[in-house]
């Protein structure tokens, strides 16, 4: 991996945080049906009522277990900030990491009061450029519902093209192109 475990990627209005297991732990301890704050490496996070529900709250545990073994992976997986507020708008990464064939699978969610302004393809885009760049990575890999059209729209728009896929969800593929995964000069 090239980037360092601290490294943030900056949007033009997000930051995305590495998810480290301290950061998982503070999130997971924090009330789900309230808003609360939160002070990760110095920085307040507001994170708002219902962020992370049930199912999310699942993913932080599978992801927090895998930190313990793997601190080097906090950079895979990030916490959306918005620049501004720190008000935590979403989460995504890189679930599954397989050196086979050089593919990664992206996954993302955004919180529902943070739809529809761009913030995805914002966080998205990040995510893919820092994919590519990592050395072994070739292609990324989306799976989605066949009923979440805002996602397919996301995918479509990022570049990604659907390929045949087994079972219910849709296959979604991005492969590096020559320009990705150089650092500008």
């Amino acid at each position: 991996m090239t980037d360092s475990f601290a490294t943030l990627l900056l949007t033009k209005r997000l930051v995305l945080l590495p998810l480290s297991e301290t950061l998982i732990e503070a999130i997971l301890e924090s009330p789900s049906s309230s808003e609360t704050s939160l002070s990760y490496q110095g920085q307040l996070i507001h994170v708002p009522a219902d962020s992370f529900p049930l199912e999310q709250r699942h993913l932080c545990e599978v992801l927090k277990q895998r930190l313990v073994n793997h601190p080097e992976f906090a950079p895979w997986n990030r916490l959306f900030l918005h620049q501004e507020t720190r008000v935590v708008i979403g989460l995504g990464g890189f679930p599954k990491w397989s050196d086979a064939g050089g593919q990664i699978e992206i996954g993302y969610r955004i919180h529902a009061n943070f739809r529809r302004q761009g913030y995805g393809v914002e966080a998205v885009e990040a995510l893919i450029a820092w994919g590519f760049r990592q050395p072994k990575v070739r292609t990324i890999i989306a799976r989605v519902d066949p009923e979440n059209l805002p996602s397919k729209r996301l995918l479509e728009k990022l570049g990604f093209q659907q390929v045949p896929s087994v079972g219910s969800e849709l296959l979604w593929e991005r492969s590096k192109t020559d320009q990705e995964g150089s650092l500008p000069s």
